[in-house]
């Protein structure tokens, strides 16, 4: 079973009207949506994060408790507010995100439970927004710890997020030093950029993450994805769709990676998978429940066309 862990959070999309602007709640947060695109796919999957005391965080309990996971478990906290974001999408369906987490609740896990979430777990996947936070990082240390002792792979989503650190060198440092520790990594084009200063992919992904046998998903967003593993470089040309909104696409590809992956399939199948449920994603509003079925998502694989480089 694939437990995910970390941030789960409220996305209030803004969209501008001639009468002003119009707000929609989403449920969000990068390693639940994770979680969502596994379960949408059929896969074996679990959650853990924390909730505020509020409206919002009766909102997200609510619907994550309708997500048939295999495993849930979410602390709501007395006193904290639950994250919540404001998005605003660009007419070709970029986005922007400004954030709330004062006294948040987001990255207060609980070291105590982490035996508990992890006990059927073959991967853990982690967040990264509680990095910013030293209770945080806390958490993260303890949960890598009793994974590596029981064997669990590791999963991490760099997920930079300006406006949640002190400063991008912080930042910086934060996301390069646990990046490193893990087993499988996704991070986008703009994030390798920024962690190892290099504009070339291949020199990037080498001078953050050396020749090893981690598997490292880079996403492009309309140029496709690569897989880096032991110096090798596999790459998936884009799936062609009508881009309404990007929000949470990165979150399906790694879902669909995962799922892939637990079930121990090709390295070229998780490519291929986590390219058409990222591309799926786009042409839907929010980040949970942009596809349905694993057989919704089989029906593009044989447009996805997948080359491999030394």
């Amino acid at each position: 079973m694939i437990i995910c862990v970390g941030e789960i959070l409220v996305d209030i999309f803004a969209k501008q009207t001639k009468n002003g602007t119009d707000y929609e709640k989403k449920c969000g947060g990068a390693p639940f949506n994770v979680a969502c695109g596994i379960k949408n796919l059929g896969g074996h999957c679990g959650f853990y994060g924390c909730v505020g005391s509020d409206e919002n965080g009766k909102f997200l309990l609510s619907y994550a408790q309708n997500a048939n996971f295999d495993f849930l478990k979410i602390d709501t906290l007395n006193g904290k507010m639950t994250t919540h974001t404001i998005v605003y999408t660009s007419d070709t369906g970029e986005r922007s995100f400004d954030f709330f987490r004062g006294n948040a609740s987001d990255y207060n896990l609980n070291v105590n439970q982490i035996d508990t979430i992890i006990q059927n777990a073959t991967i853990c996947h982690i967040g990264s927004l509680m990095l910013s936070e030293k209770c945080g990082q806390n958490f993260v240390d303890n949960l890598i710890f009793r994974c590596k002792q029981k064997n669990i792979k590791l999963s991490f989503d760099v997920n930079y997020r300006e406006k949640v650190f002190n400063s991008k060198t912080e930042a910086k440092s934060i996301l390069l030093k646990y990046a490193k520790m893990m087993d499988i990594v996704k991070i986008s084009d703009d994030e390798l950029k920024f962690l190892s200063g290099e504009s070339d992919y291949k020199k990037g992904l080498n001078n953050v993450f050396g020749t090893s046998d981690k598997l490292i998903y880079l996403t492009m967003g309309s140029k496709g994805s690569m897989l880096y593993h032991n110096g090798k470089i596999m790459y998936a040309f884009p799936l062609n769709v009508s881009q309404v909104d990007t929000t949470g696409a990165g979150d399906a590809f790694l879902g669909g990676v995962l799922y892939e992956l637990d079930k121990k399939s090709e390295l070229k199948m998780t490519l291929i998978t986590g390219n058409v449920c990222g591309a799926i994603t786009c042409t839907k509003k929010g980040a949970t429940n942009c596809f349905e079925s694993y057989n919704q998502v089989k029906k593009y694989f044989n447009q996805i066309k997948v080359e491999s480089y030394e």
